[in-house]
């Protein structure tokens, strides 16, 4: 398994590279009206408005820091049957990319009701890092929301 690590805070995170598009740079978004405040904004992507999660303030209600390790993670999002839109998460030290034999792995899943985007959490070379599971990334209302025409934009 092929996970890109990142940071929030101080502690370690990974996305499974299965659903990655793209990992570009980060870039000047578009922000939106009317939506939380972990959506950071849009970009146009190949001709599609694509929403950006910044997933430290999903996380830990921080904003990400504007650094030189700062990416835009594009993804597959898992939505219908019909549509799978693509959503960048933004977040900071986005700069290694671990392969993991999955059977080594000693895994630990973690529910919490407030941080539903959080998954697994694998020790890795006497380092904790958790998953996150990208489908919980947004609410069913946001996903609604950011993923019908009705978009307005300041």
């Amino acid at each position: 398994m092929l996970l890109v690590l990142f940071k929030i805070g101080e502690d370690s995170y990974a996305i499974n590279t299965e659903s990655i598009v793209e990992i570009i740079p980060s870039i000047k978004l578009r922000h939106l009206t009317g939506v939380p405040d972990y959506i950071a904004g849009v970009f146009d992507y190949r001709g599609k408005i694509v929403p950006v999660v910044d997933i430290n303030i999903r996380t830990i209600k921080k904003p990400v820091k504007q650094r030189l390790s700062t990416r835009i993670i594009l993804l597959r999002y898992p939505f219908t049957e019909d549509q799978q839109p693509i959503v960048g998460i933004m977040g900071e030290g986005m700069t290694d990319i671990i392969e993991i034999d999955e059977s080594k792995i000693q895994e630990k899943e973690i529910k919490s009701k407030d941080a539903p985007h959080l998954g697994a959490l694998l020790k890795y070379n006497d380092k904790f890092i958790q998953c996150i599971n990208i489908e919980n990334i947004l609410t069913k209302e946001d996903q609604e929301n950011l993923f019908s025409n009705k978009i307005k934009a300041q």
